[in-house]
């Protein structure tokens, strides 16, 4: 039997930046502690672009890339007893680890001291079957089309790991914002894109309203949360002239309690009175909507059209607390 790859590193086009070249080669049977799998979809990395470009030093040439592999398992080798013929299974970047270095030991394998790379130094996906360590080959059950689940066995991989390890904090940060970031904000879900909306509504009210204090921006907070001040708009005026879905506006304070009145809270902390007495927080939640943040910010608006106007010099009532 045999198989077609497409491989690099064969014949001239064993130098940094040729094309690939499709091949047929002889199929191959799995070693111990290894599976066969006939590949359905293989995605395109950028680490596969710089090991075709010569980026990387150290590849085994020639070499058949892709590291982020779907398929079905077609023979088992030796000693495989987790997997079976037939079931859908995905490898990743990382595809063999000693096992007996310090790292190894500690389970923090991605450090191991001798690893091998699918689609690096043991060739990958751009085939129609490949050759994987058993260890590193995972069931994805059949939920889900192959070349969409395909990226998941990398930036997918990448990004679950770093929202573990943030473990159960209320704010997200993405930074660089590549594949790995875009895959985590699919799996992050609701928490990104509630604290979309708290960020929308608190713009929106600042274009709306300019000298509107927003609290405790530069700080942490929860992703649910807004607690405002708009000068001359007493807390209690506004919440009897609000009628709102989908965002819950209080005087309550920033406690989960919310039986302290935000005036109260900000007085505390250095806030004027006159500021004080304006203090509301604005809460989203799973059903909220863009839309249901445009009518509470045109809400505020009406209500601060018809307020009596007082000082308009909110920084000059702000005492100590930070605001922007």
């Amino acid at each position: 039997m045999y198989r077609k790859v497409y491989q690099w590193g064969t014949g001239y086009s064993n130098r940094p930046g040729t094309s690939l070249e499709p091949v047929i080669l002889p199929e191959r049977n799995p070693g111990v502690g290894e599976v066969r799998i006939r590949v359905t979809a293989c995605g395109v990395c950028r680490t596969d672009l710089h090991v075709v470009d010569g980026e990387l030093a150290a590849a085994a040439l020639p070499i058949i890339p892709g590291h982020e592999i779907v398929g079905r398992v077609d023979a088992l080798g030796e000693g495989v007893t987790h997997l079976k013929l037939g079931q859908r299974v995905g490898v990743p970047w990382l595809g063999y680890t000693c096992g007996v270095c310090i790292f190894c030991t500690m389970g923090r394998e991605n450090l191991c001291d001798r690893p091998l790379f699918t689609g690096y130094t043991r060739d990958g996906g751009y085939a129609t079957s490949v050759i994987a360590d058993a260890r590193y080959t995972f069931d994805l059950g059949e939920g889900g089309d192959d070349a969409s689940l395909a990226p998941l066995l990398c930036a997918g991989l990448i990004g679950w790991r770093s929202l573990v390890m943030a473990g159960d904090g209320q704010l997200l940060g993405l930074y660089g914002f590549g594949a790995a970031a875009h895959a985590l904000s699919d799996g992050a879900g609701e928490r990104a894109r509630i604290a979309h909306l708290r960020d929308h509504f608190e713009m929106a009210l600042k274009q709306a309203i300019p000298e509107t204090v927003i609290f405790g921006v530069t700080q942490d907070r929860l992703c649910s949360t807004s607690c405002f001040a708009v000068p001359g708009l007493a807390a209690e005026t506004a919440l009897i002239g609000l009628d709102l879905d989908g965002v819950a506006m209080s005087s309550g304070s920033t406690c989960s309690s919310g039986k302290v009145a935000v005036s109260h809270v900000l007085a505390a902390m250095g806030v004027a009175d006159s500021l004080a007495a304006g203090g509301l927080r604005a809460s989203f939640g799973w059903s909220s909507t863009m839309e249901d943040v445009a009518a509470a910010v045109a809400s505020l608006v009406k209500l601060r059209e018809r307020a009596p106007q007082r000082s308009k010099d909110p920084q000059g009532s702000l005492g100590k607390s930070e605001a922007a």
